[in-house]
């Protein structure tokens, strides 16, 4: 998971410097990472500010975790830190002050990437201070009921994490990754891009957030089709005379889902049902029984949709093989068909 097993504090080898414009702000905004002492932790310093206050990045500084994380002290504030505090963390970085001078860090490409690749190319050096954890001796439960979330802490020897979303979208569907210590981070978890529903654009336009947003650094997830009438909407709330949807098929879907969650174990679930699937309709055909098949079909398109379509496909294809090796003529083939599309 980070890049080291060292059981001692880490800070940059050297500084980076990091350049772009804030996502809700629209502001330009140039972020230094420094290496700092032991026991000095990941600070935030705002060197556009009288005096140059510090935040440390510590949970009870977070005022708001709406579209990201913010940190303030004494109405100074810095928000979207999460890229750049996961980068930190994970590739082993415990000490770092961050001269930042604006509200808010460069989103970059809407990932951490850029920030993990530079802290690898400049490495970490040790410290003469042993980390210090926090030890979990029995399971904490954290919840925001309105809002269903729910994190909970287990007690293990070793630290993982295991997400599960559900953002209600037939697109989306059901999310599902782990973290494990043998991941690499800067492959696997830097990489994920920001992501928003095309629907949420005009309200959090309008929230005054997103000023920054483009598709330079965040994707736009489109669910539903969309009206001449509405993208003229949007291209004169964005200002954006070249505004196009982009359509394509399914199986472009289906490529993007795989690439970005190749190792999500749901996968598994539904090759794990195929078979039992091919049964049902063998049996269905053959025996009239579609108990079987109906049921191992709608769990399919239930685990995940894009995969449930593509088993559908699958599913016709053999349907075709089945009848072609044992062909009876066009209306025996017509009943079964109409029965594979019933059930």
């Amino acid at each position: 998971m980070t890049t080291t097993s060292s059981t001692k504090q880490q800070t940059l080898a050297a500084s980076l410097t990091f350049s772009g414009k804030g996502l809700h702000t629209g502001v330009q905004v140039t972020m230094t990472v420094n290496p700092a002492p032991a026991d000095h932790g990941i600070v935030f310093r705002r060197v556009d500010l009288e005096g140059q206050p510090t935040i440390p990045a510590l949970c009870e500084y977070v005022t708001d975790t709406s579209r990201g994380t913010t940190i303030e002290i004494n109405g100074v504030r810095i928000s979207t830190i999460e890229h750049i505090m996961s980068a930190l963390w994970t590739m082993g970085c415990d000490n770092a002050l961050i001269d930042i001078d604006n509200t808010e860090t460069p989103i970059m490409d809407g990932s951490a990437k850029a920030y993990a690749e530079s802290i690898a190319r400049v490495g970490l050096v040790e410290q003469d201070a042993e980390r210090r954890y926090y030890e979990v001796r029995e399971k904490q439960v954290y919840t925001i009921p309105e809002k269903g979330v729910a994190i909970v802490l287990y007690p293990d020897e070793e630290f993982s994490v295991s997400v599960h979303v559900d953002y209600n979208s037939k697109i989306v569907g059901n999310q599902y990754a782990v973290l494990l210590p043998e991941d690499d981070y800067a492959s696997k978890i830097a990489p994920c891009r920001t992501f928003v529903f095309l629907h949420e654009l005009e309200p959090l336009f309008k929230m005054n957030l997103i000023k920054g947003g483009d598709l330079d650094n965040a994707i736009v997830v489109v669910e539903n089709p969309v009206s001449d009438e509405q993208l003229e909407h949007l291209k004169n709330i964005f200002g954006k005379n070249d505004l196009s949807i982009a359509v394509f098929g399914g199986f472009y879907g289906l490529c993007a889902w795989a690439l970005g969650y190749q190792w999500n174990v749901m996968w598994l679930d539904t090759f794990a049902l195929l078979p039992l699937v091919i049964l049902g309709m063998v049996s269905l055909l053959r025996d009239k029984k579609f108990l079987l098949y109906t049921i191992t079909l709608f769990l399919s398109v239930a685990i995940n949709y894009y995969v449930g379509l593509f088993t559908c496909i699958f599913v016709f294809l053999c349907f075709i093989c089945f009848e072609v090796c044992r062909y009876r003529g066009i209306i025996a083939l017509l009943k079964d068909l109409q029965r594979i599309a019933i059930f």
